[in-house]
């Protein structure tokens, strides 16, 4: 009761809301703050003392949890003020073995205002250096082929600086495959994010379960984290039952955990054939080892129902290709 007499204000939520490009938080030539930097282990010299380093990056991680619980708009624009020269500050520790010009690169593109780009160690410090990432990552990231006109339209566009950071990070290479489909490059990133052990759950194209470009990302998922459940929705022609109305696209939803699995460990697949999770359809529990029978060569995740799921795995154990 007392809670309810004296409720907590609702947090400043509007530090925590970023809007940019999600995707990039190291630039070409200049390596930013990595979860074990933030955690002391070091391997270059920086232009401040690590003990002075530690300093000003606990100092960020107070401002912005002060941020966080503001309700004086004076006050907060005092905080977002000292926020970004501590920032700059931290960034600033990386550019001792920069060219000039990377340094001019970096400023030229983090102060875009139409393209800024998230440092995800910087602008949620307290998470990566105490936890190591989030607990959960939920989304709905965009679909779309880079710099390929669909339908018309010009999907998702990316400058060059931009273009080589998804080809050239190892981070991006699971996504690789055919032309890449931006949506991809949002799985990795999202498993990145995660804290160990932590879960992910995200709707995209359902071509992550059977394209062959999706092969080296299916690998990924399947051989590093756990699927907790994969959820497909295979209509895209009636529009009143497929999920998006306005996108004539097969989807699915990926359940996921940042932790090792066994080959034969099972997960379920269920199918709906409306925009709602059918709770009523059956289950297919599969597993990579499974997978790896049906198909080792592209793992294609098979939409099948339980009994057709197993018939098919009768039939590809102990076959000669």
């Amino acid at each position: 009761l007392e809670g309810h007499r004296n409720p907590l204000p609702l947090p400043n939520l509007e530090s925590n809301i970023l809007c940019g490009n999600s995707l990039i938080d190291e630039f070409e030539g200049i390596h930013l703050i990595k979860e074990s930097e933030l955690l002391g282990d070091t391997t270059y010299q920086m232009e401040m003392d690590h003990g002075r380093f530690n300093v000003v990056v606990q100092k960020l991680i107070e401002a912005q949890d002060e941020l966080f619980r503001c309700d004086q708009s004076e006050k907060k624009q005092q905080l977002k003020e000292q926020i970004a020269s501590l920032r700059d500050m931290i960034i600033k520790t990386q550019f001792e073995r920069c060219e000039p010009e990377k340094i001019q690169r970096y400023y030229e593109t983090t102060h875009l205002a139409s393209k800024p780009y998230v440092l995800w160690q910087l602008d949620f410090a307290r998470v990566f250096r105490e936890k190591g990432g989030f607990d959960i990552v939920i989304g709905n990231p965009p679909y779309g082929l880079l710099n390929k006109k669909q339908n018309q339209n010009t999907s998702i566009m990316a400058n060059e600086f931009e273009l080589a950071c998804y080809k050239n990070a190892p981070l991006y290479k699971p996504a690789k495959g055919g032309m890449i489909n931006i949506f991809r490059l949002f799985i990795c990133k999202s498993f990145d994010l995660l804290k160990k052990d932590g879960h992910l759950s995200l709707i995209f194209p359902m071509a992550f379960m059977c394209d062959l470009s999706a092969y080296a990302l299916r690998d990924y998922v399947l051989q590093y984290n756990k699927i907790d459940y994969l959820e497909a929705f295979p209509e895209r022609d009636n529009e009143n039952k497929r999920v998006f109305k306005s996108a004539k696209m097969s989807v699915c939803i990926l359940g996921a955990s940042k932790i090792h699995t066994e080959r034969n460990e099972k997960f379920p697949m269920r199918i709906s054939r409306d925009r709602f999770v059918d709770t009523q359809s059956p289950i297919t529990w599969m597993s990579r080892e499974d997978i790896e029978i049906i198909d080792k060569t592209s793992l294609t995740i098979p939409l099948m129902q339980p009994e057709e799921y197993e018939i098919l795995l009768q039939m590809c154990s102990g076959s000669t290709r």
